[in-house]
């Protein structure tokens, strides 16, 4: 956590206040979930996962009773509790600080801790070596923290150095001559000469691998939306026929405005050279229309502007199953509708079946993207129970146009999650 954080605001002393106010109360319906986690008739594996979920639920009860001592949800300092929770959860009255030791810090990544020397003999050698089963190419969780690490550690430099640009953005600017696929290409070999060459030609850097890979990783961010799109479009559709049209529909649901605009729909310009328009339009019923956003055309780049091609983008703030009713006869078909890491089984539920009825039965192409393993496999039922027959190619696959930037997952001892890390399920 960055120093100076929200620490200083008053929405700060009101959090402080409420905090002091509840950690006597909770105190005991915390310290009692600990207890079966060392009982010792669990595997190692069963213990890890025993920890997150106690861990969960141990968060799940600061933030209710955080709810009810402020009269609403904690915003900003909400995030603090969840990746400080072991620090947190014991600043109360009459402990002893005797009893709890200094937490031991990894030498090689320093982002992971444990409380003895003696536990952390214990696990040193699969943090180090297991593979994460979040990682990309089998790193173990402690290479996983080191790249986390050097990712912060340049979008904090260049955020310094410039606080108007925003950190790690850097996009691939040449037009394809024509449609390639993504079957047999990455990440690297996408955008790794492409990068190197700009920073030379046009920033003067002759930089090395481990200089260039923050800043390869931080440009997936933006692009993994656009590449995802791309993938799906090539794997649900049987030839080449949607490369060539003139103008590309792409629905969008559930994402807020500003993460809408982060999207590079221009990469889907560029990497389409016979489409002229792109036309995305989203719809979040509980998002608040910018009448900026309504039927509002963006300036693409002047090759692209010299071709007389065009990005469209139009907010809908109502819900999919609306927006096709008040659309009627004028209702156009998406060539694809994507969800962009949805918590569609636990979050506005009775929208998303109600959305997906529209979908299922209009046999619009869509695909539903998560953050983690585990909201693709409640996705990917959820999508199921609905009646969704879900693409082999789409049905909890690793994405290979994940963002490529790992963050910490929050109240576990382990893991990571990324933008559209999981494909949680697809269909037509």
């Amino acid at each position: 956590m960055p120093k100076g954080a929200h620490f200083l605001t008053p929405e700060h002393k009101s959090f402080c206040k409420a905090w002091k106010s509840i950690a006597g109360i909770i105190r005991e319906d915390i310290i009692s979930l600990y207890e079966p986690v060392n009982d010792g008739f669990v595997s190692a594996k069963d213990a890890e996962e025993r920890v997150n979920q106690v861990i969960q639920k141990v968060t799940d009860i600061q933030i209710s009773a955080l709810t009810r001592e402020l009269g609403r949800v904690p915003t900003q300092s909400w995030s603090v509790m969840r990746w400080n929770i072991n620090l947190a959860v014991w600043p109360v009255e009459g402990v002893p600080k005797r009893s709890f030791p200094s937490t031991r810090r990894c030498p090689d990544c320093s982002l992971t801790f444990s409380c003895s020397e003696q536990h952390w003999d214990l696990v040193k050698t699969a943090h180090r070596q297991k593979p994460c089963r979040d990682s990309w190419s089998k790193q173990s969780q402690c290479a996983m923290d080191v790249i986390c690490a050097a990712d912060y550690n340049m979008g904090h430099s260049m955020t310094t150095v410039a606080e108007s640009v925003a950190p790690l953005d850097w996009s691939p600017e040449h037009i394809q001559p024509s449609w390639v696929s993504l079957r047999n290409t990455n990440w690297h070999k996408l955008l790794y000469s492409d990068l190197k060459s700009d920073m030379a030609t046009n920033y003067g850097l002759r930089m090395s691998d481990a200089q260039l890979m923050p800043i390869l990783r931080g440009a997936t961010e933006n692009l993994s939306m656009s590449m995802t799109i791309l993938w799906a479009l090539e794997l649900l559709n049987t030839d080449t026929s949607w490369t060539k049209k003139s103008a590309l529909n792409i629905h969008i649901l559930g994402v807020t405005i500003a993460e809408l605009v982060a999207i590079d729909m221009e990469e889907l310009l560029h990497r389409l050279p016979d489409v002229k328009l792109v036309n995305a339009i989203h719809c979040a019923p509980s998002g608040q229309a910018d009448d900026l956003l309504k039927g509002q055309h963006f300036e693409p780049c002047d090759e692209c502007q010299k071709r007389r091609r065009a990005l469209h983008l139009e907010f809908q703030a109502k819900s999919y199953k609306t927006y096709f009713a008040d659309s009627g006869s004028s209702f156009v078909k998406a060539d694809l509708v994507v969800a962009f890491d949805p918590k569609c089984y636990k979050d506005n539920i009775d929208t998303w079946q109600e959305t997906l009825g529209v979908l299922i039965e209009q046999k619009i192409p869509t695909v539903f993207t998560s953050y983690n393993y585990d909201d693709a496999v409640a996705n990917a039922k959820f999508l199921e129970d609905v009646g969704a027959k879900l693409h082999p190619e789409f049905r909890l696959k690793k994405n290979p146009w994940a963002s490529q930037v790992p963050k910490i997952e929050p109240s576990k001892v382990t893991g990571f999650f990324a933008v559209n890390e999981w494909l949680a399920g697809g269909f037509k």
